[in-house]
């Protein structure tokens, strides 16, 4: 046992006081009276002839003494060393991702996650010292190792809960870095376990400990949000939301699109304006609001079901859209998703071929393009177009530009062109490349192509076991993309990944990854381009807490923002020719899975949860406070029936 207060022992200098009371002689008054007869006992206290007089067995006496015994130790703050050693090294890991905040506990998890926190803070003894680590995508020190309570206190009240998934893997690497220099060092992770432990993390050792939080499962949420080109006649997107139920009952669910802002109608047209009908049954023009439902759909879910909605096509899209899953569950996080519709701009396409179908099919098949064909021999520059497409053919020049060459290499150094090759089979692609999105090409037949030698500066994006087949550059400001084989020498043209291919092509031309550009997940990093002029004003705006924020940049290098845990749309302006936004999502399968986990595993073993109460080292005053009031009536019940028997 030790103490918190020791010096609260001084109290106990009281407790001779109280024997010296019951010591003392009572000052006697003399009064004449006519016997003594009844004042014997009286008579023989008047005998002593010294204030003091012998001290007698009273119950009285040993009531108060214990009273006065229990209240020194209470003053002392006495604690029990339930931790098992003294001056312990506290590193706590609270985990404040988007499942925590599932409210099938007191106000959500993480308050829960908190207020045992806080408990293991009031319990510290003297020399324990606490350090406090929060984590969702990204882990954050909020407070190295501590003694003071309030402050320990105040540091984790102000944790908030984040859109971000979960990933613990810098909690724990910093926790094992701050273990190995700390006496008695002990990790306790606060967390409902959805996440995967570090293969070579030591759970199995007793200087970690798991404290599971959650009880339910029920929850239904967005798991994934695409927004892709429509290559059918109309010509326009294609909005697909994945819905799964993770809870163990059979749910139904309403879910809803919204669309939000000015409507994108044909390229180059104006806007139009979004409104929603009024309560009355029409238009209310003066309470005009640029959001309106553009599709609902009622589905079931059975436990563990996913599916994937297909909304209808209205014709045309406003610029801002949002699916809203109406479920009564655990979860909000996951019941909103949104996703952002760029305006189409005229994307101008010059093609220098003797003639090519396929080609010119698939570049008049986007909206956007502008096409502009000429013959190899009538070739003289690129002009004002933003892509030139050579086909089997390459001019001695290059000018800064943007180029596709299909069949030849471009006039750069360190390019070549070998013998031919048969039937060269896939064997990988960047699945990650803005030019490959939603693509595969494993079932992409070439009966011939061209072994190439490229730079080093080039960026190979599919290859077969020979050579590369399709390869991206930048050299300066040439910026293009080479294919090894004619495309009449594939079956490429009778498959689904050709019009995508070009789409992502203009894309990237046109500096735009298209819809799918701008739908990023929570957590991940913004990169900011500066303003013109450094001195031009350059302002993100996100939605609470993250709020306005400017930011400064000390040269033309890109900033990094990473600050993106909540879910929302993102507004970046800079100076007077930036403006871009971003739809954060959370879309997370393993976030909404909710179903809090009792046990975490790694290769190294397996840590079983603690249920019991979070306990370091107790206080006991609080037990001896009672026992002394419990003593306190007894010392007055005793000294009240003695009171009415001497009368």
């Amino acid at each position: 046992m030790n103490f918190l207060a020791p010096f609260g022992l001084l109290f106990g200098l009281f407790l001779p006081a109280v024997v010296i009371l019951y010591l003392l002689k009572l000052k006697r008054i003399n009064l004449p009276i006519s016997s003594t007869l009844l004042w014997r006992r009286s008579l023989e206290d008047l005998k002593a002839n010294t204030p003091f007089q012998k001290l007698k067995r009273n119950l009285l006496l040993f009531l108060q003494l214990l009273i006065m015994a229990l209240l020194t130790f209470v003053i002392a703050r006495p604690v029990l060393n339930l931790g098992g050693l003294e001056g312990q090294s506290f590193i706590v890991l609270i985990d404040r991702s988007a499942s925590m905040a599932a409210t099938d506990v007191n106000t959500n998890r993480l308050e829960e996650a908190k207020d045992k926190a806080i408990d293991l803070v009031n319990d510290m003894s003297m020399g324990d010292r606490m350090m406090v680590v929060s984590y969702d995508s990204k882990a954050r020190v909020l407070s190295t190792f501590e003694q003071d309570k309030a402050v320990l206190r105040s540091v984790i009240r102000a944790i908030e809960t984040s859109d971000a998934p979960t990933q613990i893997t810098d909690a724990l690497n910093i926790a094992r870095s701050a273990a190995e220099l700390q006496p008695n060092p002990e990790i306790i992770i606060f967390s409902d376990g959805q996440f995967i432990v570090p293969p070579d993390f030591p759970l199995g050792s007793n200087a970690v400990r798991f404290i599971p939080i959650g009880q339910s499962d029920d929850n239904v949420g967005i798991i994934d949000l695409v927004v892709r080109r429509d290559f059918s006649l109309s010509q326009n997107y294609q909005v697909l939301a994945g819905i799964k139920n993770t809870g163990k009952q059979e749910k139904n669910i309403y879910v809803e699109l919204w669309g939000e802002g000015d409507i994108h109608g044909e390229i180059g047209s104006g806007t139009d304006t979004v409104t929603t009908t009024a309560a009355g049954g029409g238009k209310n023009p003066s309470n005009e609001v640029k959001r309106e439902l553009m599709d609902a759909r009622e589905i079931t879910l059975k436990s563990g079901e996913n599916q994937t909605i297909i909304f209808k096509d209205p014709g045309t899209f406003p610029e801002k859209i949002e699916v809203i899953l109406d479920s009564d569950d655990k979860l909000d996080s996951d019941n909103h998703a949104w996703a952002l519709i760029p305006k189409d701009e005229i994307i101008n396409v010059l093609l220098v071929s003797s003639g090519n179908y396929f080609l010119e099919r698939v570049l008049n098949l986007d909206v956007r393009s502008s096409i502009g064909t000429v013959s190899p021999v009538n070739y003289t520059g690129p002009e004002n177009y933003d892509l030139v497409v050579f086909d089997t053919f390459a001019p001695e020049t290059l000018v800064p530009g943007n180029y596709l060459f299909i069949n030849s290499i471009p006039p750069l150094p360190d390019w070549t062109r070998g013998e031919e090759l048969t039937l060269p089979a896939v064997v990988d692609w960047d699945r990650f490349h803005p030019l490959t999105r939603y693509i595969t090409f494993d079932n992409l037949t070439i009966n011939k192509a061209r072994n190439l030698g490229v730079p080093g500066w080039a960026e190979v994006i599919v290859e077969s076991r020979e050579t590369p087949l399709i390869t991206a550059f930048q050299h300066k400001d040439i910026r293009g993309l080479v294919l090894s084989f004619d495309i009449y020498d594939t079956d490429w043209p009778y498959l689904v990944s050709f019009p995508i291919f070009f789409t992502n092509l203009l894309n990237w031309v046109s500096d735009r990854g298209g819809p799918g550009s701008l739908i990023k997940k929570t957590g991940d990093i913004l990169t900011l381009e500066p303003p013109v002029s450094l001195t031009e004003q350059a302002i993100l705006t996100g939605p609470e807490p993250i709020g306005r924020r400017e930011i400064a940049f000390a040269d033309v290098t890109p900033e990094y923002f990473s600050q993106t845990e909540k879910a929302g749309i993102y507004e970046y302006k800079a100076g007077a020719t930036i403006n871009k936004r971003f739809a954060f999502n959370l879309t997370s399968p393993e976030e909404s899975t909710i179903a809090p986990q009792m046990a975490l595993e790694s290769d190294e073993g397996v840590l079983e949860g603690d249920t019991a109460p979070v306990q370091s080292n107790q206080e006991i005053w609080r037990l001896l406070a009672i026992l002394a009031l419990i003593v306190l009536f007894t010392e007055w019940y005793v000294y009240v029936r003695r009171a009415r028997y001497a009368l």
